[in-house]
């Protein structure tokens, strides 16, 4: 696939991922005998990224270790949300031209078709940010998709901070994004972290450039299973059976 525009990918790996119970990064955890950070790049690579930059944290030469000349890497020293994580990039592509697609280490079962098809649309439309969604039976934990009376997507609202109602809601955000670069900074840096979590939410974001007139749409995931962010032994499982599967159908 060539994008009408380049295209950089940012991918977060930086957290520790108590939950796994692991002294191992949580992005490097294996899924059939690869590095789940691996199936992300590979994927990407497939839909036509050919920049990627990797935000580590905890362990980082381990990561680094694993994605070696794949990717630029750079340091987020401390855990202050996915927005400040994405703020650790600006140093290096800040005056890019083209758009940014924002991916996660932890999110083995993303598709190669799927990001290719997410891509042409919020390049197709021209879009300042679009938002890969999906919708869970149980969106407990996630982000809710909040529209208005046209359907159109309103705000991200975390699980944490949602009211009783926004909470019955069950399209869900993956967290994946694809934003203009020019767009992307200067609405990071009107982020603030006063929240539950106390953190810079990067869908934050989404809200700012609504208010600045900025073309905002949504690409819904078909299959869920492909946006399952791994964060348990348990999910770990799971998506090693979904991938084995997957692999064994090939």
């Amino acid at each position: 696939m060539t994008t009408e525009r380049e295209l950089i990918s940012v991918i977060l790996g930086a957290g520790q991922g108590k939950r796994m119970r692991s002294q191992l990064p949580k992005v490097i955890h294996p899924v059939c005998n690869r590095p789940m950070i691996s199936w992300v790049m590979d994927a990407a690579e497939k839909a036509g990224i050919k920049r990627f930059i990797v935000v580590v944290g905890f362990k980082a030469e381990m990561v680094r270790q694993v994605v070696k000349d794949r990717a630029e890497c750079v340091s987020q020293k401390e855990q202050l949300g996915t927005g400040h994580a994405v703020m650790q990039v600006e140093p290096l592509i800040k005056g890019e031209s083209g758009d940014v697609i924002i991916l996660y280490g932890d999110t083995p079962l993303l598709t190669p078709q799927t990001l290719t098809r997410f891509i042409h649309f919020h390049q197709n439309e021209d879009a300042c940010i679009t938002v890969l969604t999906t919708f869970l039976s149980n969106p407990a934990g996630y982000g809710r998709i909040i529209r208005d009376e046209n359907g159109n997507l309103l705000k991200i609202v975390e699980d944490r901070d949602a009211s009783v109602d926004e909470k019955l809601v069950n399209e869900i955000n993956t967290g994946i994004l694809c934003v203009k670069v020019k767009d992307l900074f200067s609405a990071l840096n009107r982020v603030d972290c006063g929240n539950a979590q106390g953190e810079y939410y990067l869908t934050d974001i989404i809200g700012i450039l609504k208010e600045e007139g900025k073309m905002v749409r949504t690409f819904t995931l078909e299959d869920p299973r492909e946006a399952l962010g791994v964060n348990t032994p348990e999910e770990l499982i799971r998506a090693q059976d979904i991938m084995s599967e997957r692999l064994n159908l090939l």
